[in-house]
Formats: C-alpha cells, sequence, structure tokens
C-alpha cells in the first residue's frame, strides 16, 4: 500500500485537531491539570501572598517505564552537568508527562521558585551560577524554554519570575516510541530501580485528603454520591477495544511525521503538526497497551483508570488513554455489535439555557437571544454545513468551547501576535486553534472574520451569565464551607467551589462556568452510570458529555438521569463516533476494513461529517457581500487591549 502523506491538509487535520493538537482544548478545558506546572504559579517572590500560592504548586517528578526508556533517560541526563543532574532527571520526568497529555508542542510556564522548592535537590540549583537556567542552557539539554528564557508576563498567575518550558519534542516521541515491546518495570525517577508490582494504573475513588467525592445524597443503589456510585461502577466495568487499527494508524502517522521532518524544517507548522498527530496517537496507544489485562483476537479487555476533576467532578481518563483517541479512530476500535456511543446533544448549550433560567428565578434577567438563535439555526451543524463558512468541526467545536468560557476572538493574526508580544494576556487560545487548522495567512484571518460573525454576539451574553453566577446564584445559594474554605456553592455534582479561591476576571468567570457548565452535564452521565446496575446496559467508558456502553440505555433510564443530576432538559442521543466520510477516509488512507455499523449508524443518525471541505470554495462569492460588514462585536475587547498597549509602548 502507498503511504499516505500526513503533510497535506486532508482529513488528519480534522480527525486529529481536537485531541492530538489542542489542551484537551474542547473536552478539557478550563479544569485545572497540575502536571503543566502553571495552575498555581507564584508571583513576586518578596509577597507573602505570592509565596503561599507557590508552596501549593508541585511537579510530577516520578514515572514508570521500560529498560529502553530507563537507557534514554539515563543518557540524557549524563549530558547534564554534574551537580544539577538530579534537578534534571525529574523536571525531564515532569515535562515527559506534560507533553504526554497536552501534546508536545505547548510550553509550561513554571515559576523560578518552583523549580528550586518541588523538585528533588532542586537546592542545588542556588548554589551554582545560573541559577534555574542552567537546566536547559547547554547544548546537550533536551529541555526547551521559550524565547531564550525571556520571563513569561501576563496576568497575575504568570507574571514574576517564572519562564516557558518544554521537553524537546524529537526526544519526547523518542521516548513514547520506545516505550513499545517491554513492560515498564523501572521507576525512571532512579537511574536503575526496577519495580515489579503491576503497571497498570487505578481508578483514584477519593479525593486528595481520602474522603469520598461529592456530597452524600439519597441514590438508587444506596450510592454515597453521584460521582463516588459511578466511579466504583467504571472501576469494574468490562472495558473492551479493539486494538489492531490503532496500531494501523500509529504505523501511518509515523510515516507520515517521518516524511515531514524530511521534507519541512523543524519549526514549520506541517511537521508540527504531524509531531503532535504521532506523539498523540502513541501516547494513547501507550496507556491502552498498559492497562490492557489481556488481549485475544485483537481485543484487549482494559483496567479503567479515572480520575476526578476537581473543579467539576469530571471523569478523565488518567494520562488520556481510549478516551484521548480521535472520534474517528473509536470508530473502529470500538466496533462491536453490542456496544454503543451516547451523547447529550448539545450538552453545554443546553446547560447554558438552564444557566439563564436559573438565574431568572432569581431575578436577574439575562437575554439569551444570541444563544436560542444559535441553536434554532442548528449550533455546530448549521456553521458547518453553511455555505457562507469553510469551518472545520473540529475548530468551530473547540471555538464554541472557548466562547462559553470567556474566550475572545481577535479580528486577525496580526492582533492576536501583537497580543501574544506586546501585552500582558499572550496569544489567544482561539488564535492558536485556527492556526493548527490553517497554515494561510489569508485563510486564518478568514477563519477568525467567520469564526467572529457566528460567535460574537454570544460574547457579551455568557460574561452576563458568569457575573450572574458569582453574583446573584452565588448570594442566594452558598454556605459556610468550612476547614477554612469560607462560603461555599456545590454543583450538581456535589463540587464545592469558592469564588475567593480565583482572581477576579476572567480567571473567576472562566472557572465559575467550568463548575456549572462541566458540573451539569457530568451529573448527568454518572447517574447514568450508576442507574445501570438497574437496567440492562453497562457504561464501559466516560467520555465527558457522554458515554459508551454496552448494551442500550432506555429511555426510562435517561428521564430518571435528569431528575437525579438536576439537568431538567439534557437529551441522551444514540451517535456515530464520527461522520461517515471521515471513517470512510480512515479505511482508504489506512487500509482498513469498513465498521460493521456504519451502514447502520449512517442510515440512523443526523451526525454530520467532520471532514473539511478545501478552504476557498464561496471565497469568490462571498468576497462581494462581506465589504463594509459591521466589525465583529466579540473583537472589541481585544482591539481595545491592543490599543492600549500600543499607547502604553
Amino acid at each position: 500500500m502507498e503511504i499516505p502523506d500526513w503533510t497535506s491538509p486532508d482529513w488528519l487535520e480534522d480527525a486529529f485537531s481536537e485531541k492530538a493538537l489542542s489542551d484537551r482544548a474542547a473536552d478539557d478545558a478550563p479544569d485545572d491539570e497540575p502536571a503543566d506546572g502553571s495552575a498555581k504559579k507564584g508571583s513576586d517572590p518578596n509577597d507573602r501572598e505570592a509565596q503561599e500560592k507557590e508552596s501549593k504548586s508541585y511537579l510530577i517528578t516520578e514515572i514508570r517505564g521500560n529498560h529502553k526508556q530507563r537507557d534514554l533517560l539515563n543518557q540524557a541526563v549524563e549530558e547534564a552537568p554534574e551537580p544539577i543532574r538530579s534537578p534534571y532527571r525529574h523536571f525531564i520526568i515532569h515535562l515527559i508527562t506534560c507533553a504526554k497529555i497536552y501534546g508536545v508542542r505547548e510550553y509550561h510556564p513554571i515559576h523560578h521558585q518552583t523549580l528550586i522548592d518541588k523538585l528533588p535537590e532542586g537546592w542545588r540549583l542556588t548554589e551554582i551560577e545560573g541559577g534555574t537556567s542552567r537546566l536547559w542552557r547547554f547544548d546537550e539539554s533536551v529541555i526547551q524554554c521559550l524565547d531564550g528564557g525571556k520571563y513569561a508576563s501576563g496576568d497575575d498567575h504568570r507574571h514574576g519570575r517564572a519562564r516557558e518550558y518544554r521537553i524537546d519534542p524529537d526526544f519526547a516521541l523518542d521516548f513514547h516510541s520506545a516505550g513499545s515491546g517491554a513492560n515498564p518495570n523501572y521507576n525512571l525517577h532512579h537511574a536503575n530501580k526496577r519495580v515489579w508490582s503491576s503497571a497498570a494504573m487505578k481508578t483514584i475513588l477519593t479525593t486528595p485528603s481520602g474522603h469520598r467525592w461529592g456530597k452524600k445524597c439519597s441514590l438508587p443503589g444506596g450510592h454515597y454520591s453521584l460521582i463516588d456510585g459511578a466511579l466504583r461502577n467504571l472501576d469494574e466495568a468490562d472495558h473492551r477495544i479493539r486494538t489492531f487499527p490503532i496500531y494501523r494508524v500509529r504505523d501511518v502517522a509515523e510515516a507520515g511525521y517521518r516524511r515531514a521532518a524530511e521534507n519541512h524544517p523543524a519549526d514549520h507548522p506541517k511537521l508540527l503538526r504531524a509531531k503532535g498527530r504521532y506523539h498523540s496517537i502513541l501516547s494513547s496507544l501507550g496507556i491502552i497497551k498498559r492497562q490492557s489485562r489481556h488481549v485475544e483476537n485483537g481485543v484487549a479487555s482494559l483496567t479503567n483508570a479515572y480520575e476526578v476533576q476537581p473543579i467539576s467532578g469530571r471523569f478523565s481518563f488518567r494520562r488520556g488513554g481510549p478516551q484521548s483517541l480521535p472520534g474517528a479512530l473509536k470508530a473502529f476500535a470500538y466496533d462491536f455489535e453490542d456496544v454503543y456511543n451516547y451523547d447529550i446533544k448539545s450538552s453545554q448549550t443546553v446547560a447554558l439555557r438552564q444557566l439563564a433560567s436559573d438565574l431568572r428565578s432569581l431575578g436577574y434577567d439575562v437575554d439569551t437571544k444570541p444563544l436560542d438563535e444559535y441553536i434554532e439555526r442548528g449550533g455546530k451543524d448549521w456553521v458547518v454545513e453553511n455555505e457562507d463558512y469553510d469551518l472545520p468541526r473540529g475548530l468551530v467545536k473547540q471555538v464554541e468551547h472557548a466562547v462559553k468560557f470567556g474566550g475572545r476572538i481577535p479580528a486577525s493574526m496580526e492582533q492576536a501576535y501583537y497580543c501574544k508580544y506586546k501585552s500582558p494576556w499572550g496569544m489567544p487560545k482561539i488564535a492558536e486553534h485556527v492556526e493548527d487548522h490553517f497554515d494561510d495567512r489569508e485563510e486564518q484571518n478568514q477563519a477568525l472574520e467567520d469564526l467572529a460573525e457566528v460567535f460574537g454576539p454570544q460574547v457579551e451574553m455568557i460574561e452576563e451569565l458568569a457575573d450572574g453566577l458569582l453574583g446573584a446564584y452565588w448570594s442566594a445559594n452558598s454556605t459556610p464551607g468550612g476547614r477554612g474554605k469560607g462560603r461555599v456553592v456545590h454543583n450538581q455534582c456535589g463540587i464545592t467551589f469558592c469564588k475567593f479561591d480565583y482572581e477576579e476576571g476572567h480567571e473567576r468567570r472562566s472557572k465559575a462556568m467550568a463548575w456549572y457548565l462541566q458540573g451539569l452535564e457530568a451529573a448527568y452521565v454518572h447517574a447514568i452510570t450508576i442507574l445501570a446496575e438497574q437496567y440492562s446496559y453497562e457504561v464501559m467508558a466516560n467520555e465527558h458529555d457522554g458515554c459508551i456502553t454496552t448494551g442500550q440505555v432506555p429511555n426510562k433510564a435517561k428521564e430518571r438521569a435528569r431528575t437525579l443530576s438536576g439537568f431538567e432538559k439534557a437529551e441522551l442521543k444514540r451517535k456515530p463516533f464520527a461522520g461517515e466520510e471521515d471513517v470512510r477516509t480512515i479505511c482508504k488512507k489506512c487500509d482498513l476494513k469498513v465498521p460493521s455499523r456504519l451502514k447502520r449508524q449512517s442510515s440512523g443518525s443526523t451526525g454530520q461529517s467532520s471532514y473539511r471541505k478545501g478552504r476557498g470554495a464561496n471565497r469568490d462569492e462571498r468576497a462581494q457581500t462581506t465589504h463594509g460588514r459591521r466589525a465583529p462585536a466579540e473583537s472589541e475587547g481585544l482591539r481595545k487591549a491592543a490599543d492600549r498597549a500600543a499607547g502604553a509602548s
């Protein structure tokens, strides 16, 4: 078979963009992930409050690997100056973990005091010339620092003596490639310490302090809480997955990456995307292999390993694993006669409507006309199918999600880069998503214009809803939190939220919206998981706003889940993992058979393909109608910020 060229803007741009290239962008943001080192940055080392925040941050410095990974890491450490080898080893481990979760392209801001305090033997960095910069300022270092080590500047959680780091992408790929073919029997934070316990990760059933998750309530089966019951059910579930399609896609991804490396310089967007795709599938496959209890006839039986996102109550499969596979690949991996994929229809959009209703009942009225019109037109499907826009589904989903949590769309990529280098807020995340999908600057700017036209009317409405959540909702529902927390509110998962834990402004709004919206959808999925005990189905995998089941979920269970979760308008629908065109394209590119259920799915579902058509098909026609268009509303905030920054400079 001819190896396909994965460096061209074809199906892979859509199939992998959401999971492989984003920060779990559409699904996990803006939740806290301790591995990136950025969640609890300190600021001025002379500021007592900043030091208190800094003392709570931590790094992940312990992982397991096989003998090949051990040798690769040991070789890298031997190249470092002797006094810093211990902190250097552990910092590599932290950044490898970040790359595994977020992808190889992302940099992660980490305060210099965190490196000194949290790295084993980090105090050595204070006794040598160059300090923490010695971790990356030698020729053979596999640690890279953004902008030559320039200190990050930005909002309150990024200012101070913090630099942005990542592991060398080539080293990360070599490290994860070395993970195949041998069991992870070594603690890599030691040079040569072998372990004999099971390598499979376990579901984390309790909070870091050892308590059960959630708030105790009366539930079917006597479960303590929605979170606790769902965790325990998933921990015992029979999670089946077909591995051959994953291996096949990995092989083609590797070939595409190697080809891109031969044809493009190291910083070329096509090479970076090919590298990200390969790393993403390699990382997911590594976790699937690690969690496999046994494999028979190409079907692996996995040990589930979920953890709770503490801001909302959502579940994430630890280190990504099968949950991070692209939807088009899941269509092959979960191709079983009795396995079904369910999704809450427009989950967070419907949750926004419920929030607006909750606020109206408290006398806080928000005009939701922009959201209502978007829903009535068909939401993402309307945008993707609209001939006036050539926007891929993956990008639309990412931006729709970002806007719900306070994201703003820059007027142009030029403005985005001005913000990155001249303003304290840095590069807008939405602009990064656009860059992941398009190389040409004209196409990038056109995409931003299209997105602004679609989502602009919602931006101010979202901000008003967030203010209502932090104001009227907080006043009506907050209670004493205990254990020094002051007053807190509980979401439908039983997760507490204290608004004073976050800086006033964008951070506080985005965290509050994540706590409410993601908590509402998670509560519904947890209820579906618990109710499986009373019906003839089993939830074998959590998918954030949906689930993968053995057997079909009856309507009665769906209705009861609405009551148990408080998600009054949730609609759980059977849904294909991906559009038919995506799936058939993978068949062709990777020489795979069409999944056995594809015809039934395509004939009985309204799911739309995320396959991106060639961009520019409607440009000539649209060019005559876009002149004189009103400036997009959601760009005003960024435009004013850029103007202020320009004036200051």
